[in-house]
């Protein structure tokens, strides 16, 4: 009996975001997985390295700032005789009420502003002569939920897509409906949102060397982004992702590379066999793929109790974490999850090959088989997230370059010119 998958099975009905029908062509999860696990897919390619090329901030009042003011630094707890803490003990409820705590408006859909006015400042690291032009923009956060869907039974995403100038733009989008199933998660679940905002406070430092900030209020808002450049097979990734904190000793360069940025996490107590298996097949996978896509090598784990005592701190190693899930059965595997993020995005290439500057949206549900798309024309809605100024500022650095290019040309055919006319022996005379 073949266990190989059969044909997709498409949901009925439309798309809840564009009103149309699904298109009867998916994207076949399972399939896929299947083909990248037996090897039947030779020409998957492999995932370069990523290379930090820039960063920004964004502030507590969510405004756009273009350098690193909101970058944290790792501040280890230590007791009275200065020595590092694995038991600190810290209280993650306090604070809890504090009417100073700022909570992000995830309603307020955002798509890729922020990292599109970082892109215009910094050009040079998007497209030029000696850069590539990315095939693939987006956010780290939407990379890791594609990594993570032939393994992830919960989550459920939906992805909106606009191809302009051979680059496509990915970013997610949510519904009214999934706003609100959020926000009617029970107490204890939010409660949970907060205790992984607050351990950041008892772990960073606002300057290098300084002491951590636990009387700090939870400001969701402010944010210290990386900008990278990477390339998985033949596509070229431009991507933003959000960094903790950076361990300032290990490198006193102001501008720090990626192996120095450390991932702060939060984990129930892992005390028993099926907390360990749940950990190792689900947690760890989504962990690898966001440290791993930013190059981050370690994740500091705040182990903790059902009251949000901090009862242990230790450190997990990214490299170390497909080791640990090995040790369960029907485990992710960094391979499978690379190459069907590869697959995706080519589909996704071949689906919009045709279209510029129109919406396709690209949904997911657990409950099925594949993921199925529709498109929308329509650039006056708010999922036509690619603005105005920015695909302006794209067309003046065209004509920029093309200018720039007939003049390089201009500068050859003179130098030419004049070398054919020196004669032997002759130095050359240039302007």
């Amino acid at each position: 009996m073949s266990l190989e998958p059969g044909p997709t099975k498409i949901p009925q009905g439309v798309s809840p975001i564009t009103n149309t029908q699904y298109f009867p062509h998916s994207f076949n999860c399972m399939q896929e997985v299947f083909t990248i696990s037996k090897g039947q897919n030779k020409a998957l390619g492999k995932f370069n390295r990523p290379k930090k090329v820039g960063h920004f901030s964004i502030d507590g009042e969510r405004k756009f700032k273009d350098d690193d003011s909101e970058l944290k630094y790792f501040a280890p707890p230590v007791n009275k005789f200065n020595q590092k803490m694995r038991r600190p003990n810290f209280n993650l409820n306090n604070g809890m009420h504090d009417p100073n705590n700022v909570k992000k408006n995830e309603k307020h859909f955002e798509g890729l502003d922020n990292l599109l006015r970082w892109s215009s400042l910094h050009w040079d690291k998007v497209s030029g002569p000696e850069t590539p032009q990315p095939h693939v923009v987006t956010w780290r956060g939407v990379l890791t939920k594609i990594m993570n869907a032939p393994f992830d039974n919960k989550t459920q995403w939906n992805i909106l897509a606009i191809k302009h100038k051979g680059t496509i733009y990915l970013c997610e989008y949510k519904t009214d409906d999934q706003h609100d199933d959020v926000e009617s998660l029970p107490h204890w679940v939010k409660k949970t949102f907060y205790w992984g905002r607050k351990v950041e406070t008892f772990l960073t430092a606002n300057e290098p060397g300084g002491p951590p900030r636990p009387e700090e209020p939870v400001n969701e808002n402010s944010e210290y982004v990386s900008v990278f450049r990477s390339q998985l097979g033949q596509i070229q990734l431009m991507y933003g992702a959000e960094v903790d904190c950076v361990d300032h000793t290990l490198d006193p360069e102001k501008f720090p590379s990626p192996s120095n940025f450390i991932e702060i996490k939060t984990q129930r107590e892992l005390k028993d066999k099926q907390r360990k298996e749940v950990f190792r097949k689900y947690k760890l996978s989504k962990w690898w793929a966001q440290s791993f896509l930013a190059g981050i090598p370690r994740v500091m784990t705040a182990f903790r109790d059902d009251r949000g005592f901090v009862t242990n701190l230790d450190i997990i190693e990214t490299q170390s974490m497909p080791r640990q899930a090995a040790l369960e059965a029907y485990s992710w595997k960094p391979s499978t999850m690379l190459g069907f993020l590869e697959r995706f995005l080519t589909f996704v290439r071949d689906v919009m090959a045709k279209v510029d500057d129109c919406t396709y949206v690209f949904e997911w549900n657990p409950e099925w088989e594949g993921v199925c798309f529709t498109f929308d024309p329509d650039q006056q809605k708010e999922t036509f997230f690619l603005p105005t100024w920015y695909r302006d500022h794209i067309n003046t650095a065209a004509v920029k370059a093309a200018e720039a290019k007939i003049e390089k040309e201009r500068e050859n055919v003179e130098i030419s010119a004049k070398v054919a006319a020196t004669k032997e022996g002759e130095p050359i005379v240039l302007d």
